[in-house]
This record gives C-alpha cells, structure tokens and sequence, in this order.
C-alpha cells in the first residue's frame, strides 16, 4: 500500500470522526423553548426531549422535603395553564410564589415536569410599587437619586 493512500485513509477516518463528534455535540446541545400551554400541548409525545419551559411559580403549589432534597411546584403560563414539575437539589434562596422560573428538563411518563435545572428571575429585577425596577437592595429608582 501506498504511503499517500494511507495518507488519504487516515484523512478520511479523522474527517469522519469529527463530523460524529460535531453531530454528537449539535444534537446534544439541541433543546426547545416552551411556554407551559406549549409544552402542555405537546405533552409526554416529547418524553425523551430535553426541553425549556418559562412560567410563574404558582402560590400554594410549593413543597420543600429538606431530608430528600424534593421541590416539588406547578408554573403556570400567561393564559393560565398549570404544569406541575419536580425538582432535585437545594432550594434556591429566592424560589418564591409568583416568581418567573425557567425550568430546563423532560417530562416523564406520568406527566410531570422533572426539572434537571431551575433558574428564577434575578431579585435585582423585580418591581416595586410605581413600576419602579427596584436593586438588590429593594430600593428603587427613585429612591437611590
């Protein structure tokens, strides 16, 4: 065998290669953005798929177990749909009633959100009386000079 066909052998295996690993990398990173009435309606057709959904914590949905690390809540979307979603891990500081909260997971065969990350809206950009933005420090616009 020739030193340029073995040239051209190992080209077409590290060409190969790196097109698997782009693919691979593409298709992992890959994740939909949902309201809760979207992924609602898409329900568990999606159970494999990694998904972002976006909605408000809804009040009196919230159970803390601290021993099993279990938050278990409902989001409710802008036309208010309901989705309930469980979470593993510590509590965030701010998780709160009425607090905008992206969810990044998967539903799972009965239905329920399990949540592999949860982010909530930064303190710092809540408002205030007068639709003020308040700081971190709650004081407002206003307020700060």
């Amino acid at each position: 065998m020739g030193k340029s066909k073995r040239m051209l052998i190992a080209l077409v295996l590290i060409g190969g290669g790196l097109a698997y690993l782009i693919s691979t990398a593409v298709s992992d990173s890959t994740m939909y953005y949902f309201t809760v009435e979207e992924a609602l309606a898409k329900g568990t057709d999606v159970t494999s798929a990694q998904m972002r959904v976006n909605g408000d914590i809804v009040p009196g949905s919230i159970e803390w177990s601290p021993r099993d690390l279990r938050l278990s809540f409902a989001v409710q979307g802008e036309n208010g749909a309901r989705m309930d979603a469980v979470y593993y891990g510590p509590r965030p500081d701010n998780f709160e009633a009425d607090i905008p909260a992206i969810l990044e997971g998967r539903f799972d065969e009965q239905g329920v959100f399990k949540v592999e990350k949860l982010m909530l809206a930064c303190p710092s950009r809540f408002t205030v009386e007068g639709n003020e933005t308040a700081d971190a420090g709650g004081r407002s616009a206003a307020a700060r000079g």
